[in-house]
């Protein structure tokens, strides 16, 4: 992850997107990631740069006020989740780690008034990335190439998968390894709705 120490003086974006910071580290970052962040002045190039993981690991080491002027009515849910499993996949950090930084990063580009995002359904698609940050469980695999498990996935609706397969992993009983499973990724989850929603309230 990059560590970067951000400085409060910022130049004006466009009207449809808030201000990037003027930090030398940031613009750096950016930079080195293949990002012109001149070029930066709209939502549309906001939501293709920050798609790039190492982009959007620039953007982890501001506040989350400046992450909420970078990123905020830049993604729709659906790349907003994209984005985030992709920079999980990207990152070194531990999972309790990645689950603050990645809930940082939501609560900064989130719909605060859109029910994926405050329901918990961003926070389950997040969680499970993280628990497999290494490659999938065998449990995944199993609920993967359950055919009855699978016809209960709505197309194009990224979001319901994670949260049924929680659902499936709990519905094996409390004393089942599948649920010790899934409790575990409800800690991760819970790890990522507490920083989410402090993000979305800081100042």
């Amino acid at each position: 992850m990059a560590a970067l120490v951000a400085v409060p003086v910022l130049f004006a974006g466009c009207s449809d997107v808030g201000d990037l910071p003027e930090s030398g580290d940031f613009r750096d970052c950016l930079t080195g990631a293949g990002a012109d962040p001149d070029d930066l002045d709209s939502a549309e190039a906001r939501a293709d740069a920050f798609a790039d993981p190492a982009a959007l690991d620039c953007v982890t080491a501001l506040t989350a006020s400046e992450q909420r002027d970078v990123l905020a009515d830049v993604f729709t849910d659906d790349e907003l989740a994209t984005a985030l499993t992709a920079w999980v996949e990207h990152t070194d950090a531990t999972a309790e780690d990645a689950a603050r930084v990645a809930g940082s990063l939501a609560g900064a580009a989130g719909d605060p008034d859109d029910p994926d995002v405050t329901g918990g359904a961003l926070d389950e698609l997040v969680a499970v990335a993280i628990r497999h940050q290494d490659g999938p469980s065998p449990f995944y695999e199993q609920w993967s190439e359950d055919p009855e498990a699978q016809a209960s996935v709505p197309d194009g609706d990224p979001l319901s998968g994670p949260s049924l397969y929680l659902d499936w992993l709990e519905d094996h009983g409390s004393d089942s390894e599948e649920h010790s499973e899934a409790q575990e990724v409800r800690e991760l989850q819970e790890g990522v709705a507490t920083a989410r929603e402090e993000a979305a309230e800081a100042d």
